[in-house]
């Protein structure tokens, strides 16, 4: 089987210093968005950004498109330059596009494709669920999330015939109300639609992480980076981009690194070095597998629990494979998937919110005797369940990856 790697990017390039793009290499980030900005003369601004993570083999994807704010009010626009000769992994057309940018992403994707498609990633990120309803169609009875992101697979990305297919959405799920943090109800729901729609249109399914502090986002711990990553790993995710790894501006607080001196680095910074380096350890591992379906496992305190995002998911499964029974003392998610040797595999994740430091203990029930794989923090162990029993012991935030032997 073919060696494959996370995508781990980064939204917000770094200071413009050679040992700046040293520390993101060394952190695990291998793709940075940078804006297409020219000068008076027409050079690109950005040109230095993009050479220098070149030299120390990190990717740049070229963000030529506009921001949701600008394409509701004047319509998606790009200059006619020839991306080919620049040096970009991948070109993003738009962030975050209503539904009626899609005939113009449409007629982008065919000419990329046509253009570039051996060479570039077409990439467009879209809206979250929780959008106005008349962002995300054209009549009332299209005006959901579910019709948003099946359109863009058939309506857009199908026309993406040579190059990869990338379905990407930022949904950040951890938000502060009433002065307490909690989990966004409908964030599994979003990520389960954007899973199966990606499968279903041959797609690479790419999230968000949220890194940075503003507004109703809080300040960001290693516990709850950790926590976004397994629950996305949940859900087939085979690409991260922590928002933001620099906070391009002012009032954006804890990002990884700040722009206004070279190697000015925050705790935020360890937290991602601590998270990319555990899913290095097992990431050959994990993308030769599908998911087959996420099973929410509730805790014994669900009667304390009742708004859990849970409750949103519209296709959970209710068993799994060669598996008699599963407990958990919080909840819990429990992907099924099916590695390309054939064996099975699972990411289990402590569902519940990481802010609140709650430790979750897993027992699990298999049909008969399994010798596993487990790759927890990054460290890899074997375990024989020689009666079917295994049992594991999960931090707040924290997630592993097991596989049958």
């Amino acid at each position: 089987m073919k060696n494959k790697s996370f995508y781990l990017g980064g939204w917000g390039s770094p200071h413009c210093e050679p040992k700046d793009y040293e520390l993101a290499r060394d952190a695990g980030i291998d793709h940075f968005l940078v804006t297409e900005e020219y000068s008076e003369s027409g050079e690109l601004k950005g040109k230095k950004e993009i050479d220098y993570a070149a030299r120390v083999g990190i990717k740049s994807v070229l963000h030529i498109g506009n921001d949701y704010l600008s394409s509701t009010k004047t319509g998606l626009k790009k200059r006619d330059t020839d991306y080919g000769a620049i040096a970009a992994d991948r070109i993003c057309y738009s962030d975050e596009p209503i539904y009626a940018n899609f005939p113009v992403l449409k007629a982008w994707a065919k000419e990329h494709d046509e253009k570039y498609g051996d060479t570039r990633t077409y990439y467009v990120n879209l809206l979250l669920v929780d959008m106005h309803p008349e962002e995300m169609g054209d009549t009332p009875e299209t005006q959901t999330f579910d019709n948003y992101i099946g359109k863009f697979c058939s309506e857009v990305l199908s026309e993406i015939k040579k190059g990869e297919r990338i379905l990407s959405c930022d949904c950040y799920p951890l938000i502060i109300r009433d002065g307490k943090t909690v989990v966004r109800k409908k964030w599994l729901y979003n990520l389960e639609t954007m899973m199966y729609n990606a499968v279903s249109c041959g797609a690479k399914h790419e999230e968000y992480v949220q890194v940075v502090e503003y507004n109703d986002l809080p300040r960001s711990t290693e516990e709850s980076i950790r926590y976004q990553a397994y629950v996305l790993l949940n859900f087939g995710t085979s690409g991260l981009t922590y928002f933001t790894y620099s906070s391009p501006v002012a009032d954006f607080k804890n990002s990884c690194v700040n722009l206004d001196e070279s190697c000015s680095l925050n705790d935020q910074y360890y937290y991602v070095k601590n998270v990319n380096k555990e899913l290095r350890a097992f990431e050959n591992e994990y993308l030769n597998c599908s998911v087959d379906g996420v099973m929410p496992v509730y805790g014994t305190e669900y009667s304390l629990n009742k708004d859990s995002a849970i409750e949103e998911m519209k296709k959970p499964l209710s068993e799994l494979y060669g598996v008699k029974s599963i407990s958990a003392t919080e909840d819990t998610l429990i992907s099924e998937m099916t590695h390309g040797s054939g064996k099975k595999a699972y990411v289990i994740t402590n569902f519940s919110n990481p802010y609140d430091g709650k430790t979750d203990t897993v027992d699990i029930k298999f049909d008969g005797k399994e010798r596993l794989a487990v790759w927890q923090r990054g460290v890899r162990k074997e375990y024989e369940a020689k009666d079917g029993s295994f049992s594991l012991v999960l931090g707040a935030g924290d997630g592993v990856f097991v596989m049958i032997l």
